[in-house]
Formats: structure tokens, C-alpha cells, sequence
């Protein structure tokens, strides 16, 4: 069964009481260990009799540059930590708020760190890359959540997410972000992507788990895009926006309405494309004196 849009503020009012939902409530499970003889490398047909994580870090993450600067956002036991650094890559970070959690993720990383992820503990454009398995469907304020990860994601870097999708189940259950991020709804999860849209991220891919795991999954790719008030503070020189809108009719005629403003064209255009809408150019900004 699907519900009406709620927040999780009006599921559980008190954040006291969401954490101790979440941390002392929840399942304390002990870590999915990677075995041994894992390859450094993995391939698609390979990565298939992995769990569902480890397949898609295999997967995703094999032609990766391996100095790129990760964070796992609540990371567990640091399972897919661990895999990263038998992959070769040299700087990952995990954040997580669990004590059990963080005492096992440190006898495999040393960069895991306490910290709600509400409010990460980094400065901003720390990271290239940001990734998040089955997290943010619990998050207390999921546009929070995402605009953290934009804070600290370096201009155009990436943000990898597996969600749980169609997500039902009851209302009172540990997904309390499920119906602000519209998991809940059946719609081939255009609301999902949109409500990452909203909050600062471009889509790059969109996969199904198509029944390779016992959970039906999104795993989404996302870009973050430069917005158009950092464009202002970072430019030098005058830069032309470009504003994605929409015609609306009404009794005296059509009224253009703006619905976004984009530094990059293409970004625009494809927003555009997607949404039913159309690019014109904006104008020039400069940067203040």
C-alpha cells in the first residue's frame, strides 16, 4: 500500500525520538564482511553473486580515477569502505552515527568519522565523489541531506545513490524520508529524480535492479550543478545564465514563468527537454565589486 505525502517531521515531531528510532531502535546487524578473495577489479558478469552494494561499486566505480576523494555518508561497518581500498582507491571517508558501527568501520579505515549527516563535518567542496546506499530514504530531512552533499561536492562531482523502490510498507516503519523523496509513488521514479532535480543534482544514469537482488532498487548517477548565486561569488568575468520557462496561458494573453536559471547551456536544455519547457538566455552577470 502507497500513502499521502508526509514529512518525517509529522511522523515522529521530535528529533530526539527519530534518533533513537533509527540508532537504538533499528536492527544492529554486523557488518557484511568482503570476502578475501574479492578482485580487485570487478567486471558486470563478475559482480553478479556480490550483494547489491559491493555489485555496484564493482560496477560503477572500476574505471573511476583512483585518487578521487570519496565519502560513504553512513557507512556502516565500512563493507564497502574496505572494497574501495582493496580496489586501490587511496582516500575515503565514512561518516556515521551508530557507536557499534564506527568501532567496526575503523579496524578497516582509519577516516570514519561520528557526525549526523544532517550536517556533515566537512568543509564545502571537500569531495569528488559522494555516495549513499540506502541512507537517504531514512533521513529526518532528506532536501537537508541533499543539499549537505552539494555543500561539500566539488563543482560537477558525482553523487551515487541506491534507494529502495517501489518503497510501501507502513507509515511508522525506520523510511521516514520515503514520502518526501516520492519512493512511494509509482511513477517509474520521475518523482524521486526530481526531487534531486530541485535540490541541486542533474541525473547522469538511471538503472532498475531488474531483479538481480531480492529488493526491487533505483541506482541513480547524479552530477551536482553550479549554482547560479556561486557562479557569483567564484566569476571573474561576466557570464551569460540561462533560464528554463514555461508558458502559461491566462485571460489576458501568455505569461512566461521561470522555473530555473543554469550556467551551462546543455544543463539547461536537457532540464528543459525533460520538463516540457523551453531555454531562453537570460542575460549577463557579474561578479559583485
Amino acid at each position: 500500500m502507497y500513502y499521502k505525502a508526509k514529512t518525517a517531521r509529522e511522523i515522529i515531531p521530535n528529533y530526539a525520538d527519530y534518533i533513537k528510532r533509527q540508532i537504538v531502535d533499528a536492527y544492529i546487524a554486523d557488518p557484511i564482511p568482503i570476502p578475501e578473495d574479492i578482485p580487485k577489479e570487478s567486471t558486470p558478469k563478475e559482480s553478479k553473486e556480490k550483494g547489491n552494494n559491493q555489485r555496484f561499486i564493482g560496477d560503477k566505480f572500476s574505471q573511476l580515477d583512483r585518487n578521487k576523494v570519496i565519502l560513504d555518508c553512513a557507512c556502516g561497518g565500512g563493507a564497502e569502505i574496505d572494497q574501495l581500498k582493496r580496489m586501490g582507491f587511496k582516500y575515503v571517508v565514512g561518516v556515521e552515527l551508530h557507536p557499534k558501527f564506527i568501532r567496526t568501520a575503523k579496524t578497516v579505515a582509519d577516516g570514519v568519522v561520528k557526525c549526523d549527516m544532517h550536517s556533515l563535518c566537512f568543509k564545502d567542496t571537500s569531495f569528488d565523489i559522494v555516495y549513499s546506499f540506502h541512507t537517504i530514504e531514512h533521513a529526518y530531512d532528506p532536501a537537508k541531506l541533499l543539499q549537505e552533499f552539494w555543500r561539500t561536492l566539488k563543482p560537477e562531482g558525482r553523487l551515487f545513490v541506491i534507494l529502495p523502490y517501489p518503497d510501501g510498507g507502513h507509515e511508522d516503519d525506520f523510511h521516514v524520508a520515503k514520502y518526501e523523496l516520492g519512493t512511494n509513488i509509482l511513477d517509474q521514479g520521475k518523482s524521486v529524480i526530481k526531487f534531486f532535480e530541485e535540490n541541486g543534482f542533474r541525473l547522469d544514469i538511471r538503472e532498475d535492479s531488474k531483479g538481480l537482488v531480492q529488493e526491487p532498487l533505483l541506482w541513480l548517477q547524479f552530477k551536482s550543478t553550479k549554482k547560479v548565486m556561486e557562479m557569483l561569488e567564484e566569476c571573474e568575468i561576466a557570464e551569460t545564465v540561462y533560464a528554463v520557462v514555461e508558458d502559461k496561458p491566462k485571460p489576458s494573453g501568455e505569461m512566461c514563468i521561470v522555473k530555473t536559471l543554469w550556467v551551462n547551456e546543455q544543463d539547461a536544455e536537457t532540464y528543459a527537454k525533460e520538463n516540457g519547457a523551453r531555454v531562453v538566455q537570460w542575460g549577463v552577470l557579474r561578479k559583485k565589486r
